[in-house]
């Protein structure tokens, strides 16, 4: 019976055991502020605005516009990241008559046009295990 409840105790354990999600966050052009990131779970919720979490980064280990974070606390799932270089830390994306002012971007996806995305294209499956995703920051 020991051997039986050690499998399951192992067997639970791997399945719960946090899973790493590296974000990596490309062509941000200044040190000031904070990359914050809206997390997703479905189309609806992005045409919503509201994003379902967020996580707010500080740019310590920016190098050559780049930085690279890991979260542990990001629970397996399917996701879409939308992401805005808030550099004056308003704790919003700031506009100007149409445009952003701020750069912004999506989960493995450079967004080239000008209206929002469809979820369909930056979403993405995290885990089982560890997973990675880059977010090119485009400036208006």
């Amino acid at each position: 019976m020991k051997p039986f409840l050690l499998l399951t105790f192992l067997a639970c354990s791997t399945f719960l055991a946090a899973q790493n999600l590296t974000v990596r966050v490309e062509g941000i052009r200044s040190a000031d502020g904070h990359v914050r990131l809206g997390f997703y779970y479905t189309e609806a919720d992005f045409k919503s605005k509201k994003s379902n979490f967020q996580r707010h980064l500080p740019k310590r280990n920016l190098h050559n516009g780049v930085m690279t974070v890991t979260l542990t606390d990001v629970p397996a799932g399917v996701y879409g990241v939308a992401c805005v270089d808030d550099e004056n830390d308003s704790g919003e994306m700031d506009w100007g008559l149409i445009l952003p002012k701020e750069g912004f971007g999506f989960s493995n996806y450079y967004h080239s046009g000008i209206s929002k995305p469809p979820f369909e294209r930056f979403k993405f499956t995290h885990g089982p295990g560890d997973t990675k995703i880059t977010l090119q920051l485009r400036y208006l």
